[in-house]
């Protein structure tokens, strides 16, 4: 991912369903330092991942709508009413209200402030954008779309006339895809995005596949390889997960494998000591990802020799495929590219 961030948009102003409505100039471009879209997104994405668990509405669409509409809630919607989703008022709204001139005229055709609701707080306003399209009939065709098909609700709001931008649906899917926002909508992914802390890089930071808790209990001569870990399928190659910490010389008892072809197989170099839940490959990994993701979105320290693992790829190649060399780490937020080789190279921490 690039150090600035430059998505060039043609963003005029839009209507969102005659209901809510966020004014954007046109041919504004998103040029927003990494470090403030990044911040962005690490204080929104529980909310928006909670909201998905509840409504079923995708996290993505919610960041992406959310940093479209409210510029990364640097807007003045957003600052002065905490309103980072642009919707208005109407007669059912008992709170506050700001008023702002954006589309609404008067009989002569003279532009006249419309009022918006206020919000507490920018958390408040996520779960009301979720409300507005539970209770609204013309997005309840949305709900019968999987919360992983992005793309489909993209499209799906802009043909129930959430904006009357043409390319409504294109800016969302660019936004998402652009910022990996897509990885919240994933049911694996979301232990780490609610849970995993924010740790600043101090340089001496390491990942936990390279840094384990201490081993359990040695495998004794009773137990059973089902006791140590489990068999599976990574990315087309036999490999196992560890149901707890374990030594390398102890995986190479239980499975028949020498030490050193394990190393090698799973690029361990010196390391002695896999942590629990770890994969453990039986066999060489593959060049690329087969599976339909090209990009693995990096969520705080994960180091590329976590990602090879996760994905079954060797890591030399996953170093080629991004341009890397041997001991370099991308950022949070990086894109790892996963099956082909590009120009330039994930930003670096």
């Amino acid at each position: 991912m690039k150090s600035i961030a430059a998505i060039s948009l043609i963003l005029c102003p839009f209507l969102i369903g005659a209901e809510a409505i966020y004014d954007l100039e046109c041919d504004f471009e998103f040029n927003i330092p990494l470090e403030h879209s990044s911040a962005y997104i690490d204080k929104h994405k529980k909310t928006a991942v909670k909201e998905m668990k509840r409504t079923g509405i995708p996290a993505s669409i919610k960041m992406a709508q959310a940093i479209l509409e409210s510029n990364w809630g640097r807007s003045t919607l957003a600052v002065k009413a905490k309103n980072h989703f642009g919707i208005k008022c109407h007669s059912s709204w008992k709170g506050k209200t700001y008023h702002i001139k954006d589309d609404d005229r008067d009989r002569n055709g003279n532009l006249i402030k419309s009022c918006f609701r206020v919000y507490d707080n920018a958390n408040k306003s996520f779960i009301a954008h979720s409300e507005f399209l539970k209770d609204n009939p013309r997005y309840h065709h949305l709900f019968n779309y999987p919360k992983t098909d992005y793309k489909k609700w993209a499209r799906g709001l802009k043909k129930a006339g959430y904006a009357t931008s043409p390319t409504y649906d294109r800016k969302l899917i660019r936004i998402i895809e652009d910022y990996g926002l897509h990885i919240f909508d994933e049911e694996e992914e979301m232990i780490l995005v609610i849970n995993t802390p924010t740790v600043p890089s101090t340089g001496k930071d390491k990942d936990k596949i390279n840094n384990p808790p201490r081993p359990g209990k040695k495998p004794g001569k009773k137990d059973k390889k089902k006791d140590y870990f489990k068999y599976k399928k990574i990315n087309k190659t036999n490999a196992v997960v560890l149901k707890k910490d374990m030594k390398v010389k102890d995986i190479a008892r239980l499975t028949g494998i020498s030490v050193k072809e394990l190393k090698l197989i799973n690029d361990w170099g010196d390391q002695k000591i896999i942590a629990k839940k770890e994969n453990v490959f039986l066999k060489t990994k593959q060049l690329k990802y087969k599976g339909d993701k090209k990009y693995h979105l990096v969520i705080d320290e994960q180091s590329m020799h976590y990602i090879a693992q996760r994905y079954g790829i060797q890591l030399q190649s996953l170093y080629a495929m991004n341009n890397m060399v041997e001991g370099e780490e991308p950022a949070r937020y990086a894109n790892v590219r996963l099956k082909k080789k590009k120009r330039g190279k994930p930003k670096l921490r």
